[in-house]
């Protein structure tokens, strides 16, 4: 986040992590502070959508028993991206895309 914030790379975000995060963090922090923390990361990552096309392609395939990570993957590989960061590795075994811890 501190290289996106800075300019160093450019960060990419899924439209369905918005509601996710909203929800995570909610006995952590006040509505407006969530509302506060998706404000920031809205500006400082690009949003990625997800339309039907994505939705079946991932439905379609095997790889992905969770599907919140294929739309994940999806959106990575449509948007171009060259990582996925993320804290559960297992759920992207079978990803087009290398993943990278966190740290």
């Amino acid at each position: 986040m501190e290289m996106c914030i800075n300019g160093n790379i450019r960060g990419y975000l899924s439209i369905h992590s918005i509601t996710n995060i909203f929800y995570i963090v909610r006995n952590d922090f006040t509505t407006e502070e969530r509302r506060d923390i998706l404000r920031m990361l809205c500006n400082y990552l690009s949003v990625v959508g997800i339309d039907a096309e994505m939705i079946v392609k991932v439905l379609d395939s095997d790889n992905f028993k969770d599907i919140e990570d294929g739309l994940q993957m999806q959106c990575a590989v449509d948007s171009g991206v060259d990582y996925i960061i993320t804290r559960d590795p297992k759920g992207f075994r079978f990803s087009k895309i290398p993943v990278l811890s966190p740290e």
